[in-house]
């Protein structure tokens, strides 16, 4: 972690001191424990606490010189207060708000989430879906494991696949066209698969209107962190966004200042 080296994670001056050693010019912030939020049974205690760390995260990336950027929550259970607090959110200058890859009893393409998703499409407020283990939430191939290490290898990648069956297959990029979606926190190595493999569910036995690589080159972004992936400089790359976990153990030292180095070597070599 970065406490290891002597950050200082508590203070804006010392998130951007340690955001300037390592490179990162600019800072997306997601909850952490909060995570589990969506999963919380008091829908009346999840929706004070999801204003009051709205609130919160303003407050703090309004002491981030420009350089950060808030991601909000919602008690998504509740669609009509989420849909409240989402606008609130957008009020505060929050970026995104943050979504579970499912809900107790209900997918992604649920027909309540409906007006969530033409409230979202309105205010121009992009989805960020976040699965984690552990946020009373149903585990998506991790329920059949009870060691960590197993639970959190399978559990990101299920879960990324499981909302994008839902918001490709089940029709929610179709029904909303603007709707912008990032899909987060389990690497890119699944996407060509997976595309491919909804593309060719599509083909054989669909009846949406336009392809699964088209939608998701169109709407759906995603998360690299690891410095030894090139990212393309095709098009549909645009949709690929080289990240770096701070300040938990899943980040590499550095490896924000090893992409812009290789990035500026391309550059140069191109020119």
């Amino acid at each position: 972690m970065c406490l290891d080296r002597g950050a200082n994670p508590w203070t804006p001056e010392g998130v951007l001191a340690d955001a300037d050693k390592e490179g990162i010019d600019d800072m997306v912030f997601f909850p952490s424990a909060a995570l589990g939020l969506p999963g919380y049974e008091d829908l009346g205690f999840a929706a004070e606490m999801a204003r009051a760390y709205n609130a919160w995260m303003a407050d703090w990336c309004g002491r981030g010189q420009g350089r950060f950027h808030g991601v909000g929550l919602v008690p998504i259970e509740d669609v009509a207060t989420s849909i409240a607090i989402m606008r609130e959110a957008k009020a505060f200058g929050l970026k995104a708000i943050m979504v579970p890859a499912v809900l107790k009893t209900r997918n992604l393409d649920h027909p309540d989430l409906e007006p969530f998703y033409r409230a979202a499409t309105d205010l121009d407020m992009p989805l960020g879906i976040h699965g984690a283990p552990g946020i009373h939430l149903p585990n998506l191939g991790s329920h059949r494991f009870d060691n960590y290490l197993q639970v959190h290898c399978v559990s990101f990648p299920f879960d990324m696949m499981v909302a994008s069956t839902a918001l490709v297959l089940g029709g929610v990029l179709e029904r909303h066209p603007q709707l912008r979606v990032a899909l987060l926190e389990s690497g890119v190595g699944w996407v060509p698969y997976f595309m491919e493999r909804m593309e060719e569910h599509l083909e054989k036995r669909g009846r949406l209107t336009i392809s699964a690589s088209g939608r998701s080159s169109r709407m759906i972004g995603f998360s690299v962190s690891d410095p030894r992936i090139r990212v393309s400089s095709r098009p549909r790359a645009r949709n690929i966004r080289s990240v770096k976990t701070w300040p938990r153990s899943g980040s590499m030292p550095s490896c924000a200042s090893s992409i812009a180095a290789k990035a500026k070597s391309r550059c140069m070599s191109r020119s």
